[in-house]
């Protein structure tokens, strides 16, 4: 079995968090002054519709930003150019939280909304294996016989308090001179449903961000799946 012992051995792709609201409605009223909010030097690229408010790169880190009557939604993407002439500026799960709370709180303000019915903190990791061959044995230990092999599993999460899934994909990307890397997306999407305080989300996310982290969390079930 392969050791996965920290979220290092990965490349973090992407980031998504999203937290429902209980009674958010007064978005439609609120969507100038939220606007206006993140109004700086430039005026914000966004999109409004019966879906809700979408706001693009509202602040540094975060490409998007959704607002609906029920969702406060944000992602955050990795660059890799902009990683590989600075490492330094690498985003931290810690830093995620801060950054997302930041926003979560002026927003909901805004809207008035004090209590949430769903926290949930989705992530996308690739983990990226030294050839073909290696990524062929991967998924033909996956399989169910020589001839069905898969491309996609999806796996159920509950640890404690903790719910969530797992989704496996089979990936692979081409590179200069036509060579390809491969590797498999760890898409893990983990939440809390239950009836929740805004003040008490930064404390559910640090729970979320052990688990990510933890040796008995997810870096467990992922070295597991590396049997």
């Amino acid at each position: 079995m392969m050791k996965i012992s920290k979220l290092g051995q990965f490349k973090h792709i992407s980031s998504f968090f999203q937290i429902n609201t209980i009674k958010g409605y007064k978005y439609i009223d609120k969507a100038g002054e939220i606007i206006n909010f993140y109004h700086k030097e430039n005026q914000p690229i966004f999109d409004m519709s019966h879906n809700g408010l979408v706001i693009f790169n509202p602040i540094d880190k975060i490409s998007e930003l959704k607002i609906s009557s029920n969702v406060f939604w944000t992602r955050f993407e990795s660059n890799p150019t902009e990683l590989n002439k600075n490492p330094c500026i690498n985003i931290t799960p810690d830093n995620l939280i801060r950054i997302y709370i930041q926003e979560a709180k002026r927003i909901l303000q805004i809207l008035g909304v004090v209590e949430l019915s769903r926290v949930g903190w989705r992530n996308h990791f690739v983990f990226e294996f030294s050839n073909k061959m290696e990524s062929d044995k991967f998924w033909d230990n996956l399989s169910l016989t020589d001839t069905l092999s898969p491309t996609k599993l999806i796996f159920n999460i509950k640890n404690g308090d903790i719910s969530g899934a797992l989704t496996l994909v089979r990936i692979f990307k081409e590179e200069l001179a036509g060579e390809k890397t491969y590797g498999v997306l760890f898409d893990i999407d983990i939440f809390s449903r239950k009836k929740i305080l805004i003040t008490n989300t930064e404390q559910l996310l640090k729970q979320f961000r052990k688990y990510l982290v933890d040796e008995n969390g997810f870096l467990k079930l992922a070295s597991e799946i590396f049997f």
